[in-house]
């Protein structure tokens, strides 16, 4: 209703909530490290852990995956309910698309700067940085979609140059989530054992030859773990959507949640099991 001041002003106890949650978990103990233990002890230890590796993830994923997907299946209904979908939400497929390449690429590129930057930083100054991505994190999705606006509602670059392009929901979502995939490439980063950088200094590698064709290869699986779990992130993302999303480019997760108020039910299941077939079906891949 136009009142900018009183809806940030309703995002003030969620801030302080984030923020209060995040200061709980740095001031939780941390356990010692633990000594390595010698290769035999660690096999039995593995054989124990396997069957419950595998027996909960696959409990979790029937409950939360599994059951949901059967429902909606059995809501969506014949192959025409699905050539309705495609013909209803064809061009916020499109978008939810655009926008989670947008996402990934930016949410990749931050992911790397904070594993690069975080190396040479003490202990303390690295658990701060932590501390502010988790921040982002926990933050309703509201309160970052009400920042941006406020800040390309006053044309301060470089936020006013996104909007109305995709980019800027790619961009929120990016603000959202840049926790996860920056966690996941620094603790690989750091996974690098020093000696491989060593030898290959002592080999005669420079540093750029020495970080694209030793460091580079060992980080690809991480690489690509981050970037699913960014795209999946930046495709699903809602609530700041629904404030960032320009005129013309609603995504697939706003338009399921507007569809909902008419009652279009097997539409909307037939939509909700293609966005779940988007994002499983990548994350199969990577």
């Amino acid at each position: 209703f136009g009142g900018p001041r009183a809806a940030a002003g309703l995002s003030a106890p969620l801030v302080l909530v984030a923020a209060l949650l995040v200061g709980l978990r740095g001031l939780a103990p941390r356990p010692p490290p633990s000594p390595p233990a010698s290769p035999a002890p660690r096999r039995q230890a593995a054989a124990r852990v396997a069957p419950a590796a595998i027996v909960l993830p696959a409990i979790a994923f029937a409950a939360g995956v599994g059951v949901p997907m059967v429902f909606l299946a059995l809501r969506a209904g014949p192959l025409r309910s699905y050539v309705a979908a495609l013909v209803t939400a064809g061009a916020q497929v499109l978008a939810s698309l655009e926008v989670a390449l947008w996402g990934t690429g930016i949410l990749l590129a931050l992911g790397a700067a904070y594993a690069v930057a975080s190396r040479g930083c003490t202990s303390r100054v690295r658990a701060a940085a932590e501390a502010g991505l988790l921040l982002a994190l926990v933050l309703p999705g509201a309160v970052t979609g009400l920042g941006l606006l406020a800040l390309e509602a006053r044309g301060v670059p470089p936020w006013s140059a996104l909007y109305p392009h995709p980019a800027a929901v790619g961009y929120a979502a990016a603000c959202r989530y840049a926790a996860l995939p920056a966690l996941v490439l620094a603790g690989a980063l750091d996974a690098v054992a020093p000696r491989v950088r060593q030898s290959g200094a002592a080999s005669g590698a420079g540093p750029l030859r020495v970080a694209l064709r030793l460091v580079l290869p060992l980080l690809l699986p991480s690489i690509l773990a981050a970037a699913a779990l960014a795209y999946v992130l930046s495709f699903g993302e809602l609530s700041a959507a629904v404030l960032v999303a320009p005129p013309g480019g609603m995504t697939l997760p706003v338009r399921i949640a507007s569809l909902l108020h008419f009652g279009e039910d097997s539409t909307v299941a037939a939509l909700c099991l293609m966005g779940c077939g988007f994002a499983l079906g990548l994350a199969l891949l990577a």
